[in-house]
């Protein structure tokens, strides 16, 4: 009984050490893919971050920011208020945006979602009218 109990605390500690040397884990499916889009972001010069109220999104962005570098931006939306966007930024970035700031963006910018992810996206400018791609 003793050997079990000790193999069985020994295979939770080990399990745990895993678990904590991991960027992400199984079960963490909302933020998995949180590390990958904060390299992408802290790769920017002049990055901005646009987010708009939402049921995940205080908890995606508490997430995300012990992985952002201090020069990232964010820009908070109140509710389905317009956003200005401040010039300056090089790249720009959106956790789910409402439908008010998606519309808002969708005039100037390509929003495409960051590669695996639901929540990330990335703000592509648009071409100019009579340019092809």
């Amino acid at each position: 009984a003793t050997a079990l109990l000790a193999l069985t605390v020994g295979a939770g500690l080990v399990s745990q050490g895993w678990i904590l040397a991991a960027d992400t884990w199984w079960t963490k499916s909302y933020s998995a893919k949180n590390g990958a889009f904060a390299r992408r972001v802290n790769s920017a010069p002049h990055p901005l971050i646009l987010a708009s109220d939402g049921a995940v999104n205080v908890g995606e962005l508490l997430s995300l920011s012990y992985w952002l570098q201090p020069h990232v931006q964010l820009l908070l939306q109140s509710r389905d208020a317009p956003i200005a966007i401040p010039a300056g930024y090089t790249d720009l970035f959106a956790l789910l945006p409402g439908k008010a700031l998606r519309a808002q963006l969708e005039t100037d910018y390509l929003v495409r979602p960051f590669d695996g992810t639901w929540q990330w996206y990335v703000l592509v400018p648009r071409p100019p009218v009579g340019d092809t791609p």
